[in-house]
């Protein structure tokens, strides 16, 4: 296995190959190309919004694996060339607008009642966050999230102002590697569709 870990600097080479993979990884629901890489970007660029650290995985060269995190008191990588407000245009453009705003609330609807949740609980703390984690769909098994989720742990824990890393997934993203990881599940919010959900998952370090 000749794998590659290394920092994963912003530039417009790294955040096409980050595109890319995510488009690899994840299913957008949509039927064609452009839709799905509209819906693609929108989700990366909300997700690294924040990120103040990113990791890769490279096989041969090939961005196979991802990791973005956020460490308080740290600045923002500024991972994307566009900003969140241009890229959620351009994908509401391209599906048209009612398809766009009935996405956008199924995704993040729940997102934001659980971050609302979380913080009106008592549990807001200045915690590192793991914002997207993605790997190959052909490289799963292999330890590649594992490991640049170690990464992520190794940088929180000697840098966060606390020893804690947090993270919001949902039934599309392997809430079950997570609690293999060690992470505990904190909080839940139901989205729209009865069987989609977003959790809030723990992990003291």
């Amino acid at each position: 296995m000749n794998l590659e870990f290394r920092a994963l600097a912003p530039s417009r080479e790294s955040e096409d190959s980050a595109l890319r993979l995510l488009l690899r990884t994840w299913s957008f629901g949509f039927s064609s190309e452009a839709e799905n890489r509209a819906a693609a970007r929108f989700y990366l660029v909300n997700a690294t919004e924040r990120s103040t650290h990113a990791f890769a995985a490279r096989e041969l060269g090939r961005l196979i694996g991802a990791a973005f995190c956020r460490i308080p008191g740290h600045a923002p990588l500024g991972f994307s060339s566009a900003s969140p407000e241009r890229v959620a245009a351009r994908f509401a453009s391209t599906v048209g607008e009612t398809r766009f705003q009935r996405w956008r609330g199924e995704w993040l609807d729940a997102r934001e009642q659980l971050l609302r949740a979380l913080r009106s609980g008592g549990f807001e703390a200045p915690s590192a966050w793991l914002d997207l984690l993605m790997t190959a769909p052909e490289c799963r098994g292999r330890g590649v999230g594992r490991r640049l989720v170690d990464f992520v742990e190794a940088l929180a824990e000697h840098t966060a102002p606390e020893p804690r890393i947090r993270l919001l997934t949902d039934t599309w993203c392997g809430w079950r590697f997570n609690e293999r990881m060690g992470y505990r599940r904190v909080l839940e919010r139901r989205a729209r569709d009865a069987g989609d959900a977003f959790f809030l998952y723990e992990k003291i370090l």
